[in-house]
């Protein structure tokens, strides 16, 4: 609502929310205009984007910049992550790159990239994209600010709750607690 009142002023925001829930290995997504993240899936060895697959019929804006419309809705889908799978956030610096040409790197160029990098050390991952997108640009410096976040998911179990600390996460999650 406080970006709609700056809208006059042409200001908004993009937002992508992503929260891991480990009982499932459910990543659950809300985006709000930002670009879509990727997706590695360790077991088909296949990059995707992030996205919703179903998708409601009606007639309603949804998932825009927050301040662009008033009354926007925002939805949330989840995927179900496997050992080893990557899921890759990042910044429309990467996307809006340009080669010493002009021509801009966009979504389907960023993603092709993507897979010419070894998925096998997500440590260095992140680090190797942008390296690769920055040879892409010819050096050349971000035109905007460039954020990247890689996210692996190592199937491991969370951490054993006591029966308080579960209470209270689970007082958190519907609201009888606050943070």
């Amino acid at each position: 609502d406080e970006f709609v009142q700056l809208r006059d002023d042409g200001i908004f925001a993009t937002a992508l929310m992503l929260t891991y829930f480990a009982p499932t290995d459910q990543l659950i997504v809300c985006n709000a205009g930002h670009p879509r993240p990727f997706w590695y899936q360790a077991a088909t060895g296949q990059w995707q984007n992030l996205e919703q697959t179903e998708v409601d019929t009606d007639d309603r804006v949804r998932n825009l910049p927050l301040g662009v419309i008033e009354g926007t809705g925002y939805e949330q889908f989840a995927v179900t992550l496997g050992k080893g799978d990557i899921v890759v956030a990042y910044t429309d610096a990467m996307i809006e790159a340009q080669n010493p040409a002009g021509r801009p790197l966009n979504e389907i160029g960023l993603i092709g990239l993507a897979r010419t990098i070894d998925p096998s050390d997500p440590q260095t991952y992140g680090s190797e994209l942008i390296n690769r997108v920055s040879q892409f640009r010819g050096g050349a410096e971000p035109a905007d600010d460039l954020t990247l976040l890689t996210l692996c998911h190592n199937a491991g179990d969370p951490p054993g709750l006591t029966v308080t600390e579960t209470f209270k996460v689970m007082a958190k999650m519907v609201g009888l607690s606050r943070v």
